[in-house]
């Protein structure tokens, strides 16, 4: 629910890059200390990280804080974890694929 509410307008996971990067494999790409800074303070990440500032540079826009609490940002690296050793088939409506409950 908080990746749809949060994320989806602006990522997918499997389906290529939107207005921000394809997520699917973010855990393998990132460690989760660099995720969980970046989902915790974009903009201190942008002022600070090379990485940050090289992704403002290939999307232009940079993410927006969502204000996500400490177990947010938890349930996201597990959804993340998750969905990379689940990657959707291509053509997939990547709004339906969850882990079950």
């Amino acid at each position: 629910m908080i990746f749809d509410t949060r994320c989806l307008a602006c990522h997918s996971i499997g389906a290529g890059p939107k207005v921000g990067p394809d997520l699917l494999g973010v855990t393998e790409r990132r460690n989760e200390k660099w995720i969980t800074s970046w989902l915790h303070s974009p903009e201190t990440m942008l002022a600070h990280d090379d990485t940050a500032k090289a992704l403002l540079e290939r999307f232009k826009l940079p993410m927006p804080n969502q204000n996500l609490t400490d177990a947010d940002i938890g349930r996201l690296l597990k959804y993340f974890r998750w969905a990379g050793k689940n990657p959707p088939p291509a053509g997939t409506d990547t709004t339906s694929a969850r882990p079950t409950p």
